[in-house]
């Protein structure tokens, strides 16, 4: 594992809340450079590490609901539904099929990874609390004739097994929508098993 000080958490306006630090896999992936901006409420971290730059993105809840919460006496992790944003507004919008490709909805599934991969981190401290990605539920805004739902989730399973390994593997589903909130192509839930504080 590696720690990673990140700079500083921002809201999407740029206004810093609070600093504070992630710890990543040696082997975790790192993405390219986002900056904040006054589109959507969000929470921003970022960090330069030597040429790359890891950031991550969680979005502020569009409806009367939590984006996350811990059960079952502290062991068990929930994400409400994740939508593949990035500074605050959805990086793709559309219906997998049409105006979205099946590449495209890919990638959208794996920024939903991502992104409950940092609202953990944010809520749990640490990815070192997460025993196992128990279940994965996936929602594809799709044509009625598509069906390779699971390969667009596939996104999604493919960053978190990368990411956590083993401890990534997870039970899955992948479902067919007439479409998703704010137009979103993909839209996911998480469950995890946690160590407790």
């Amino acid at each position: 594992m590696i720690a990673v000080p990140l700079n500083e958490l921002y809201l999407a306006r740029g206004t810093c809340i609070m600093s504070f630090s992630v710890t990543l896999p040696a082997h975790a992936q790192h993405f390219s450079s986002i900056t904040p901006n006054a589109v959507a409420p969000s929470i921003l971290s970022t960090n330069t590490l030597g040429a790359d730059t890891v950031n991550f993105s969680s979005a502020a809840p569009i409806g009367n609901y939590l984006p996350s919460l811990i059960t079952n006496n502290g062991h068990t992790f929930k994400t409400s539904g994740t939508l593949p944003m990035k500074d605050g507004k959805l990086i793709y919008t559309g219906i997998v099929g049409d105006t979205v490709t099946q590449e495209q909805g890919y990638e959208a599934a794996k920024l939903c990874a991502q992104n409950a991969l940092a609202l953990a981190e944010q809520e749990l401290g640490s990815l070192d609390r997460i025993k196992k990605v128990t279940t994965v539920t996936g929602y594809v805004a799709s044509t009625p004739g598509f069906t390779d739902h699971p390969k667009v989730i596939n996104g999604a399973s493919d960053y978190l097994v990368e990411t956590l390994g083993d401890r990534g593997r997870h039970t899955r589903a992948a479902v067919g929508m007439a479409s998703l909130p704010l137009n979103a192509p993909v839209e996911i839930s998480f469950e995890m098993e946690i160590t407790p504080e």
